[in-house]
């Protein structure tokens, strides 16, 4: 037999055998595709016993804003002199094509201060306001209590009872199957990886625990799994600290209720459950003459934006930066007189200053950090709240009077030639050990091993220096991102150039 003919009769063989009714023997699936399947399996029941739970949390929060809204407005309908354009200021920025509040301003000559966008129209000055009531009313629009969003995801709440039930019974099997997969792996690069994914959704198992101990290693210091409905609150700014309740990392407890103010003696600080791109300090606070506080959202090094309260006067300053202020902003509202909320949010690198509710202005950082703490040197200032709201990574849009148009589905995109070889390459297998490198290391390995590029933007930049712990053997390249991205957050964009590494937090 020819050598030609043998290659032809190899190719041809199977065909045959599927024409006799025979078919070719499976391979067996790999470790790492039966670590994945596992995964893959317990994420998806999960979501879908999940979805009702989320459907019922999008209702009450459109219903909550709308409320709010309808409050807020029928006050505006009631209130005469500054407090009107202080109400009509609120309404716009929740509903900017909101007539009635329009027309206060034109009647009163004055130019309108947000579009019918919702941008805000520059050289507005934010009006003062001191009726407690009203400015409660206006808080309420942005974001609800987090005692009214306890009561909506209480494990007792019928509608969520038995959901808690069930991931309890979920989770319990995702750890037997990984437990039974780690008996049978061979060699130790294997199991690490595997011990390595327990411990991301099952970080307090005595298995985990005995395991790395095994190893005379901590617990790998990467994220861990959140359940879907604290993933959701995370995701829609209805989750963070209470600062007044919690006690601080400094071993502080300020034990304020919400309904008198307590004072803010000393430095306290509080770490998040994970790396932010988004948050907010939320207070209510007065502060008298000489008193200063400051409030800081920073990363690991210290680094991000700082609030100082002098008397009338808000700076915003670089922490860790240059000891110039960003910006300045004068205030008619008077700390002093009476407590007022007073918000620092950051956004990436985007800061926004809020009293009573209302924006009084924004300025930007030299670069985005990925923000951990949330760190407070209240020098006596009075606080009746003090909470850290974590926020998604878009604000939410406004409210319309008028239904939303479904948008019309988009056109597909024309497939470029390029993701046919970025596919065959993410197909292929590779093998690493990352023992606490930082991220930036492993893209660099990553693009080593795989021959793709690996390239951090300018999100990922803040999470650079990332620790990350997982052993990959013989495994897929596209199953090893996805199993990064859930222990790092950072997402792999497919791109003509390679892989993009972004984050989304």
């Amino acid at each position: 037999m020819s050598i030609a003919f043998a290659r032809v009769l190899l190719l041809v063989f199977p065909v045959i055998a599927a024409i006799a009714g025979e078919s070719a023997p499976a391979l067996a699936p790999t470790f790492s595709e039966q670590v994945d399947a596992s995964l893959i399996k317990f994420e998806k029941a999960i979501a879908k016993e999940v979805l009702p739970i989320q459907r019922l949390l999008d209702k009450w929060r459109n219903d909550r804003r709308r409320t709010a809204l309808n409050e807020v407005a029928a006050s505006l309908k009631k209130t005469e002199g500054g407090d009107r354009i202080y109400l009509a200021w609120a309404v716009l920025g929740a509903n900017p094509k909101h007539k009635t509040a329009r027309e206060v301003f034109a009647k009163l000559g004055v130019a309108v201060p947000i579009d019918e966008k919702g941008r805000p129209v520059d050289g507005a000055k934010v009006p003062a306001c001191s009726d407690r009531a009203l400015i409660d009313k206006v808080a309420n629009l942005s974001a609800p209590p987090f005692d009214a969003v306890a009561r909506q995801v209480d494990d007792d709440t019928p509608g969520v009872k038995p959901y808690v039930k069930r991931q309890k019974a979920a989770l319990d099997q995702l750890k037997k199957e990984l437990l039974t997969l780690a008996q049978a792996a061979g060699d130790p690069s294997s199991v690490a990886s595997l011990h390595t994914m327990l411990a991301f959704y099952h970080p307090r198992a005595p298995e985990v625990a005995q395991y790395w101990q095994s190893q005379s290693k901590p617990i790998p210091r990467n994220r861990t799994w959140f359940n879907p409905i604290d993933r959701y609150l995370l995701d829609h700014g209805l989750a963070g600290i209470d600062c007044l309740r919690s006690k601080s990392q400094e071993g502080t407890s300020f034990g304020g209720d919400g309904t008198k103010a307590v004072p803010l003696n000393g430095v306290a600080s509080w770490r998040f459950l994970e790396y932010l791109g988004n948050c907010r300090v939320e207070a209510v606070l007065s502060a008298q003459a000489g008193q200063q506080p400051v409030f800081a959202i920073v990363n690991d090094d210290g680094h991000g934006a700082t609030l100082t309260l002098d008397g009338k006067r808000l700076i915003v300053s670089h922490a860790g930066g240059e000891s110039n202020p960003l910006a300045e902003f004068q205030l008619d509202q008077d700390f002093a007189a009476v407590p007022l909320p007073l918000s620092l949010e950051v956004r990436g690198r985007a800061v926004r200053v809020a009293v009573s509710g209302l924006t009084v202005g924004t300025c930007e950082l030299p670069k985005a950090y990925a923000y951990i703490q949330v760190r407070v040197d209240g020098r006596g200032a009075q606080a009746q709240q003090l909470r850290l709201r974590f926020l998604a990574d878009l604000p939410e849009a406004p409210i319309d009077d008028e239904p939303a148009i479904a948008a019309k589905e988009p056109e597909p995109a024309p497939t470029e030639p390029w993701r046919d070889e970025r596919g065959r390459q993410l197909e292929q297998t590779v093998t690493f050990i990352f023992a606490d490198q930082s991220f930036d290391e492993v893209a660099a390995v990553l693009s080593q091993v795989s021959g793709v590029s690996f390239t951090l933007d300018a999100k990922a930049e803040a999470l650079k220096d990332l620790p990350v712990s997982l052993n990959g053997s013989d495994i897929k390249l596209q199953t090893a991102l996805e199993w990064l991205t859930r222990l790092t957050d950072i997402e792999f964009v497919q791109t003509d150039a390679g892989v993009t590494c972004t984050w989304n937090g």
